[in-house]
């Protein structure tokens, strides 16, 4: 499930000693549910994650085989539920939190102090989601850099600030990251700013 969406519905039920579908006609089963990771993750009761499972347990009616719930998570990860209700053989399943669409960029890399006329390291680009998660872009995504004040500084797309200078790097289809290098004449701080569609 993307980052911030709703699952579709995961089902819990009893089953007897064979694996059979079955149901306790006299009493509700009240079951505890725990996610770990927890952070980021929460449990619904309906398919629009609107109401929070309550204290995180669900509850199988009388004479009901199964409950249905939903989640919702906002870290990219791999969440194990779990629920080991006293009496009964504990059951879990891994749910996968996948990244959002990419929302924004960010510099991975610290800002550097060069001297002048020498190239820089290089200086990293990350796309992320809404929620700060690495994510790769679906298509060739041109990401334009621009540096203010522009006199005397130039930008590369090769490391040691060979080849021409440039004012953009591209993020390839899948991925999540570029790098650029840079390189100045004149003393004094410069603002590269990076902007992608």
């Amino acid at each position: 499930v993307a980052a911030g969406s709703c699952s579709a519905a995961v089902r819990i039920e009893l089953r007897d000693a064979f694996g059979n579908p079955t149901a306790d006609a006299g009493a509700a089963t009240p079951l505890d549910l725990t996610g770990a990771p927890a952070f980021g993750f929460e449990l619904f009761e309906d398919p629009a994650c609107a109401v929070p499972v309550p204290g995180a347990a669900v509850e199988i009616a009388a004479g009901a085989v199964g409950k249905d719930f939903w989640f919702k998570g906002t870290v990219a990860s791999a969440v194990t539920v779990t629920s080991a209700p006293s009496g009964l053989v504990p059951a879990s399943q891994v749910e996968t939190i996948a990244p959002g669409a990419p929302a924004r960029l960010v510099f991975t890399t610290a800002a550097q102090t060069v001297p002048a006329g020498v190239c820089s390291a290089a200086a990293t680009i990350e796309a992320r989601d809404a929620y700060d998660n690495v994510a790769p872009v679906v298509a060739l995504t041109t990401v334009s850099l621009s540096a203010a004040p522009p006199a005397g500084f130039q930008l590369f797309g090769a490391a040691g600030c060979g080849g021409a200078p440039v004012a953009s790097v591209d993020l390839p289809a899948g991925a999540s990251s570029a790098a650029f290098w840079f390189r100045g004449t004149v003393t004094g701080s410069v603002t590269i700013t990076a902007a992608g569609a």
